[in-house]
């Protein structure tokens, strides 16, 4: 059963920048799934899924600036970041959860992180409200199993299930995704390059099944799930605007 007809969707607009609404092209930075996101970069990517206060962004802000220090980056040895990568999936495979652990943190390590990141979750729980933390709570679930925060097919499905499509619209979509699909499977293990395509088919799609009123709110939470777009800073909380009221449809397959 799908909740009330009339959906509220909370709106962010970026702290210190404006973005364009418009996107027809999910690039591929945002879809690159091999790097996980390191400590402050994570930080960030988290709080643009909950929606912060200009007092709470500044607090937090203040905490990612003073805990969560970043070396100077310095240039990567690709072949011992695959050779790492490939360590870690033979680890996860063989169930040995300590090696994985041992892996990352060469990983992290590798890439310029200088904390653990616990002292900064510990200091940021007394600033947010209960339905903050079950919002930070699902963001960081769905990090565990994607640590590059990369977007992927689900997270498109997700975003559309919260702008309460009719029947007519769910129709669109999931032949956009059977298509999808069709394409998707004869290939075992697509690149970078196929998986970018793949994406941008379905998020092609899926803005043509949307409405006028829909695509500007489907295009703002895309952006918040982009990992490549956390230079933009920290969003707030912004008017809300409310869709109209549309008959409900049935849940997504």
């Amino acid at each position: 059963m799908r909740g009330p007809a009339t959906l509220v969707v909370i709106v962010f607009a970026a702290l210190v920048f404006s973005p364009t609404l418009a996107q027809d092209e999910i690039p591929q930075p945002a879809i690159d799934d091999k790097t996980p996101l390191p400590d402050a970069r994570k930080a960030v990517y988290l709080m643009r899924q909950i929606d912060l206060t200009t007092e709470q962004a500044s607090q937090v802000r203040g905490l990612i600036d003073s805990i969560l220090k970043v070396a100077e980056p310095q240039p990567l040895d690709i072949n011992q970041v695959r050779q790492l990568f490939q360590e870690i999936e033979k680890a996860k495979e063989e169930g040995d959860q300590a090696k994985v652990d041992e892996l990352t943190s060469q990983l992290k390590q590798m890439s310029g992180e200088t904390s653990d990141g616990s002292e900064f979750y510990d200091n940021l729980a007394p600033l947010l409200t209960d339905e903050q933390k079950v919002k930070l709570a699902v963001a960081q679930d769905r990090l565990q199993y994607n640590p590059s925060g990369s977007v992927r097919p689900v997270d498109l499905l997700r975003i559309v299930y919260t702008l309460n499509p009719t029947e007519a619209q769910w129709t669109k979509l999931r032949a956009a995704q059977d298509q999808m699909r069709k394409l998707l499977y004869p290939v075992m293990r697509p690149n970078l390059k196929k998986k970018h395509e793949l994406l941008n088919y379905l998020h092609s799609e899926f803005r043509k099944a949307l409405t006028a009123e829909q695509t500007p709110v489907f295009d703002l939470e895309v952006r918040r799930f982009r990992p490549d777009l956390t230079d933009e800073g920290l969003r707030v909380k912004s008017p809300k605007i409310t869709l109209e009221e549309q008959p409900a449809a049935s849940a997504p397959e």
